[in-house]
């Protein structure tokens, strides 16, 4: 009973998510730009924070499909990855910097949103670590459609292309992603596969998906019989896998000189 209705739905969000963070966690680490991911995450929490505290509608469906929170969420997250992307443009010297200053911006404005809230820390927790193992079917089906969307724009995408559609897509995959997982799992997704791929001779991006999956099983599994926070197990997780991983590309002659 606890699999069907716990443990499962955890895994194929997790699986969602893998499917569009692991390579779009790829472009993130070839452009330099790792913290891109936190800030766009946080960015799109304070979207989050705005609509539950202030509008008090987050479950409203909109089209018949999207909750508020999400709308408003997209329409930060879309706002911050074009403004990446002008600095990215005009100033990439000091695009890191920005982004840098524009999580610790976010998070204190989420911070100042809930002051007066007496439920602020637990709205602050929720979109820093998430509430995977109680995903509802409907937050789950969302992320998936989004990330196999934006999955199969970026495969179809020569490198021009990809130029041009990485913010976008980024943001959208963020604004379904951070509600699923977190802000955390959201960084997590993205970048330790893609550390633990980056130097694979071939077969990088399966191995990013098998490294994710794996990643958020094991840490599913044992936050929930263990009785332990799910997303920092799930980070632990990714970290003995990584380790691991790299341990045996290493021994089998996988990764690249």
């Amino acid at each position: 009973m606890d699999l069907l209705y716990i443990i499962l739905p955890a895994l194929i969000a997790g699986i969602s998510v893998s499917l569009s963070h692991a390579a779009l966690g790829r472009e993130v680490l070839k452009r330099g730009i790792i913290f891109i991911d936190l800030a766009i995450a946080q960015i799109a929490a304070v979207g989050i924070i705005i609509s539950r505290t202030y509008m008090h509608h987050e479950e409203e469906l909109i089209l018949g499909f999207l909750k508020l929170d999400q709308i408003f969420a997209f329409i930060f997250a879309i706002s911050a990855a074009y403004f990446f992307m002008s600095i990215e443009k005009t100033s990439r010297n000091i695009q890191e910097a920005v982004i840098g200053c524009s999580f610790i911006v976010s998070v204190s404005v989420a911070i100042l949103l809930v002051a007066h809230d007496p439920h602020g820390g637990a709205q602050i927790e929720a979109v820093l670590s998430g509430q995977i193992l109680w995903a509802s079917w409907k937050d789950i089906i969302a992320m998936a459609i989004a990330s196999a969307s934006a999955l199969l724009i970026w495969s179809r995408c020569d490198k021009e292309r990809k130029k041009r559609f990485f913010y976008p897509l980024f943001a959208i995959c963020v604004t379904f992603s951070v509600q699923l997982v977190g802000v955390y799992l959201v960084f997590a997704s993205l970048i330790f596969p893609a550390i633990a791929t980056f130097k694979l001779s071939k077969n990088r991006l399966f191995w990013a998906y098998i490294v994710s999956i794996l990643s958020y099983a094991i840490g599913i599994i044992v936050s929930y019989y263990m009785d332990f926070p799910t997303s920092p197990v799930v980070i632990i997780s990714f970290v003995l896998v990584v380790v691991v991983f790299l341990a045996l590309a290493s021994k089998f002659k996988m990764i690249r000189n």
